[in-house]
C-alpha cells in the first residue's frame, strides 16, 4: 500500500506539472493565433482527417472521414515507411507529428524506430514516441519506458512514460483475462524480448506476443529484475525480503542479507547489472505490518549474486526507493526513483559500488 501511495503521488505530481505546462502553452497559442501545423509536413499526400483519431481530437465520424481513412489504409505500407523516415527528419515538428501518427495507427512495424525516437534531442518527440509505444503495446520498449521517469527530467515525457507502462500492464491483463489491478509488477530482459508479469501469487512470462503461466510465487511481489537470458530473476517482496530464481521462475530460493533487524526486512526495488549478472542492487526497508508502513534503510549491493552484501554509504536513507535501474548511456551511475523524486548514485568505472558516494537528484547536472 505504501508503494502504491508513493506511485500515485508521483503520478499525480507529474500530471499536475504537465497540465500546468499544457495550459500555459494553450494560452500562448491562443494569444498569438498560431495555426496548428498539419501533418502535411511529413507528406503532401497524407490527409489530416482520420476517424481513428476521433477519440484523440474529437473529430466527428462523418462519411468524408471514413472515405479519407479508407484511402489512407490503401497505402498503409508506403505510409508507414514514410512516417518512419520522417522520424529522423531535420525539423523537430515533423519528427513529433510522425511519432504521433504512428501511435494513432498502432503500427507494430514502427516499434524499433519509435524506440530510437525516445532518445531524440527534442522532449516533445520523445513524449510522442513514448505515447505511440504505449498505444501499440510494445513490450520490447518496456525497459526504456520504465527508465524514462527516472532519467528524463521533462514532465511531459515522465507522464507519458508512466501512462505507457500502465497501458502495457493493461494489455497484458487483457491477454491473461485478469483485471489490471491484479498485476502488481512487470519487468523484462534488457532487450525487451522476454517479459514477466507478477500477480499476488503467480508469475507469467510473455514472448513474441504469447503469454504463459510459469508458476506460483513464494511471496507477494513488489518488483522483479530479469537477466538477459530470462532465466535469472530476482523477486523483491514486502514481507519476505529477496528471492532468486535461476530457471526462469519455475523455482525460488530465499536470499539472506546477513543483517539482523527487529522487524521483517522488505525489498522495495531491485536491479541487475547487465554487464555483471552477479552484481545486484536492492533498496531495503523495514516493514511495519501494524500500519503497513515501509521505513527506508538505504541501498545494498552484492558482487557475488547475493552471497554477501554491503550498504552503499551516501545512498538515500531519507526517502523510500521504489525503483532501481541502470542507464546504458550513463554507466557510471545507479539510478533510482523514490517518493522524494529520482536520484543517481556514482559507481566505479567498472560499474562496481564505491566505498562511499553521494546520491543527487537527476535534475542536477
Amino acid at each position: 500500500m505504501a508503494l502504491r501511495h508513493a506511485y500515485m503521488t508521483t503520478l499525480f505530481r507529474l500530471r499536475l506539472a504537465s497540465l500546468i505546462e499544457r495550459l500555459t502553452l494553450a494560452w500562448y497559442i491562443l494569444v498569438i493565433a498560431t495555426p496548428l501545423v498539419a501533418f502535411g509536413l511529413v507528406t503532401a499526400n497524407s490527409t489530416t482527417v482520420s476517424v481513428k483519431r476521433g477519440a484523440v481530437n474529437r473529430e466527428p465520424a462523418r462519411v468524408e472521414n471514413l472515405q479519407a481513412q479508407f484511402a489512407r489504409d490503401a497505402v498503409e505500407p508506403a505510409m508507414t515507411e514514410s512516417l518512419i523516415a520522417a522520424l529522423i527528419a531535420a525539423e523537430p515538428e515533423t519528427r513529433m507529428r510522425a511519432a504521433q501518427e504512428l501511435g494513432w495507427r498502432r503500427d507494430a512495424d514502427a516499434v524499433d524506430a519509435l524506440l530510437a525516437a525516445t532518445y531524440d534531442t527534442s522532449a516533445r518527440v520523445q513524449e510522442q514516441a513514448v505515447i505511440a509505444l504505449g498505444e501499440i503495446g510494445a513490450l520490447k520498449a518496456l525497459p526504456r519506458i520504465q527508465a524514462l521517469p527516472i532519467i528524463q527530467g521533462n514532465a511531459y515525457v515522465q507522464t507519458a512514460a508512466l501512462d505507457a507502462e500502465n497501458q502495457l500492464a493493461e494489455s497484458i491483463a487483457r491477454q491473461l483475462y485478469i483485471a489490471r489491478v491484479d498485476i502488481l509488477t512487470i519487468s523484462a530482459t534488457p532487450s525487451g524480448e522476454i517479459a514477466f508479469a507478477a500477480t499476488q501469487d503467480r508469475l507469467y512470462r510473455g514472448r513474441a506476443g504469447a503469454w504463459q503461466l510459469i508458476g506460483a510465487l513464494p511471496s507477494t511481489p513488489i518488483a522483479l529484475a530479469v537477466a538477459a537470458d530470462g532465466q535469472l530473476i530476482y523477486l523483491a517482496t514486502e514481507y519476505a525480503g529477496l528471492y532468486r530464481s535461476v530457471d526462469g521462475g519455475a523455482s525460488w530460493e530465499h536470499v539472506q542479507f546477513g543483517i539482523h533487524a527487529a522487524r521483517q526486512l522488505a525489498v522495495t526495488a531491485v536491479a541487475l547489472d547487465s554487464n555483471q549478472v552477479a552484481r545486484v542492487y536492492i533498496a531495503l526497508a523495514i516493514s511495519v505490518q501494524e500500519n503497513r508502513a515501509l521505513l527506508p534503510l538505504g541501498i545494498a549491493a552484492s558482487d557475488d549474486g547475493g552471497a554477501t552484501w554491503k550498504m552503499l554509504l551516501g545512498a538515500p536513507t531519507w526517502t523510500l526507493t521504489t525503483r532501481l535501474m541502470f542507464d546504458p548511456t550513463a554507466p557510471d551511475y545507479l539510478f533510482g526513483n523514490s517518493d522524494g523524486g529520482p536520484w543517481r548514485y556514482p559507481l566505479a568505472p567498472d560499474g562496481a559500488p564505491l566505498q562511499m558516494g553521494i546520491a543527487i537528484s537527476t535534475d542536477q547536472p
